[in-house]
């Protein structure tokens, strides 16, 4: 049994990719994982194969061995790590094969983030006994030939297998600033899998995405293994899923650290104990420059500025609508600058991160360009457009951004748009929405006129999460666009020393301004700096506040389990004594009629069982 956190055998392994989908849709399944029944509706496992595939190892006559495991001590299924011994995979189902009927297997967890469960969502992932995994006898094998584990059996034989689930991701913002860079830190500390010259030589067999994430996450998988990603929803089960495959060693489990946006685990208790370091970031961001063919260690250009301003083509929503002011007051206020603006979606991934690695200030909408920033050259500035005026909480995802990058010395810029009547609804995208559909005139007029969001769950948290967020587009306010570029361009410059900036334009003009000196320049940005540390504190206060509240929510949760088991606990036991009651009853009167007893002991018997039966004043008293 390989040792956790040791470099494994890389010889043929095989990484199990599962995806549900986007959360709250159902997913329709293969035919051979429909089998594994409610416990597991969307989530793990099957091996198929295409038929005709020469990539898979052929079938061999294997003589099957028990199954075992080992596992990292860890407290909780969130933290825990497993390796297992001798699994096969048949028909859609993973086997366990023990002699041992009472062979205790822990569960692990299988996604770096816990989300709460409501209609069509469910994102608990545990893989063990019953969820994805059956125990079976070696007396008493399900596929023919094998009814008894020293019986000979043919079986495609794969060294080495990596489950993970995938279903978190449903954006390239999550994929890439949350999804990919946990899977390579959990292929880093329990494969030994670390840069890109150290790529498995793996098969990772992909469960269906998005249409958008399905090709990214084909792509990104290049960069962790040396085979092709073979998307499980396009194979038909090898043999009609009737072929075995045994899988000699398994690994499943994610780890104490990930890294998310958020707090890893907001909203559901246990939580991973730990965000990723800056160090885990950094390789991520190493691995993945080696892959897509730009410089992890390149610096913001100086010569010339280049800004790069990430729009998005009007269908795609969230759309600068007056992107071309936009780049030519940027021209005027820094003439000697590069400035492009990028479309990403015409772009491969490989060049839209290429085109990241190039800018030395990003400009972008709030949303899926989260994602790129791990990609940015040193010293480079982010700013971060977010169309909805009073949105702190999501201006925190970029600085929480900039805070994980901080090793790179990339910083983040906020621009909030101040004016409600700058945003353009996409109607078309929500007026069909049956929460809209049921606000009063009062409250649509304040959404669409004045951008508040209707008090009261569910459309305020629709309303929050997706129109303002996603459903709008922006005609950008120019002067605060100019405001914002400047405060970008000074954080840029000190990070420089002033003979590395001296030939550009704007050190000059700012330097002459109101005989401004650059000592007095140089105040200023120390107190931006300044500033900008103590929002950090901040920040992290909130943090810590937030998790205080989660873990608040959670100790109400518990109290209000333990009473409602009390109170059937009750319910029970009153159940009980009213059986035991009538029991006794019925047996007085039969003894009665039986004239067994007087009629003074009689009475005296039933006022002594109604007393008792009056003791609970909710009981109704049988006549």
């Amino acid at each position: 049994m390989p040792e956790l956190g040791a470099k494994q055998p890389s010889s043929r392994l095989l990484l199990l990719v599962a995806d549900s989908g986007p959360a709250g849709r159902a997913y329709k399944l293969p035919r051979q994982l429909a089998t594994l029944g409610p416990a597991v509706p969307r989530s793990l496992l099957q091996a198929v194969g295409e038929p005709g595939r020469t990539d898979l190892p052929g079938e061999q006559l294997v003589t099957l061995e028990e199954s075992d495991h080992a596992c990292s001590d860890a407290p909780t299924a969130t933290e825990r790590v497993c390796n297992y011994k001798s699994l096969v995979l048949y028909d859609g189902r993973l086997y366990y094969m023990s002699s041992n009927p009472r062979v205790r297997i822990p569960g692990v967890d299988m996604l770096y983030g816990r989300w709460y469960k409501g209609p069509g969502i469910d994102m608990e992932a545990l893989f063990g006994v019953g969820h994805g995994l059956e125990v079976v006898s070696p007396a008493a094998l399900p596929w023919a030939g094998g009814s008894n584990i020293t019986t000979p059996i043919k079986a495609r034989v794969l060294d080495n297998v990596y489950l993970w689930d995938a279903r978190m991701a449903n954006n390239m913002g999550h994929a890439l600033g949350e999804e990919v860079m946990t899977f390579q830190n959990s292929l880093c500390q329990h494969l030994g899998s670390c840069t890109y010259s150290q790529r498995l030589k793996a098969h990772i067999f992909l469960l269906d995405t998005s249409r958008v994430l399905k090709p990214i996450n084909e792509t990104l998988g290049s960069c962790m293994s040396r085979q092709p990603v073979l998307s499980l929803s396009q194979w038909s089960g090898l043999g009609g899923g009737k072929e075995l495959v045994l899988l000699r060693n398994v690994t499943a489990g994610i780890g104490p650290d990930c890294r998310a946006n958020g707090d890893c685990g907001k909203g559901k208790t246990p939580k991973r104990t730990q965000r990723m370091s800056q160090q885990a970031i950094a390789t991520y961001r190493q691995r993945i420059a080696d892959c897509m063919g730009f410089d992890a260690q390149a610096v913001a250009s100086l010569n010339p500025v280049r800004v790069v301003v990430l729009d998005r083509l009007y269908e795609s929503a969230r759309h600068f609508l007056n992107i071309r002011s936009m780049e030519q007051r940027i021209r005027q206020l820094l003439p000697d600058a590069d400035v492009q603006v990028v479309y990403m979606e015409v772009l491969p991934i490989e060049q839209q991160m290429q085109v990241v690695a190039s800018a030395s200030i990003l400009l972008m909408m709030h949303g899926a360009a989260l994602g790129f920033w791990p990609f940015l050259p040193r010293k480079a500035v982010a700013i971060h457009v977010v169309p909805h005026p009073d949105s702190d909480p999501v201006q925190a995802w970029g600085h929480r951004m900039a805070w994980d990058l901080a090793f790179a010395n990339i910083t983040a810029v906020p621009l909030t748009n101040r004016k409600a009547e700058r945003l353009r609804y996409r109607l078309h995208d929500f007026a069909n929405h049956p929460h809209f559909r049921k606000l009063s005139d009062e409250d649509r007029l304040a959404l669409l006129e004045r951008g508040k969001c209707p008090e009261g769950a569910p459309f305020a948290t629709y309303c929050s999460m997706h129109i303002m967020r996603k459903h709008v587009d922006l005609d950008l306010e120019l002067d605060h666009l100019e405001e914002v570029m400047g405060e970008a361009m000074d954080s840029l410059l000190a990070k420089f020393s002033p003979e590395e900036t001296a030939h550009l334009a704007w050190r000059r003009q700012h330097q002459g301004q109101g005989g401004e000196s650059s000592g007095n320049r140089d105040s200023v940005i120390s107190a931006r700096e300044e500033a900008l540390a103590a929002y950090k504190v901040a920040l992290a206060a909130l943090d810590e506040a937030l998790a205080a509240k989660d873990e608040a929510l959670a100790a109400k949760d518990e109290a209000l389990a333990l009473s409602q088991a009390l109170e059937a606990a009750r319910r029970v036991a009153r159940d009980r004594v009213d059986h035991m009651l009538q029991a006794s009853l019925q047996a007085i009167r039969e003894q009665r009629t039986q004239n067994l007893i007087t009629d003074a002991v009689y009475q005296a018997l039933v006022d002594a069982l109604l007393q008792a039966w009056r003791g609970d004043s909710t009981r109704p008293v049988p006549a």
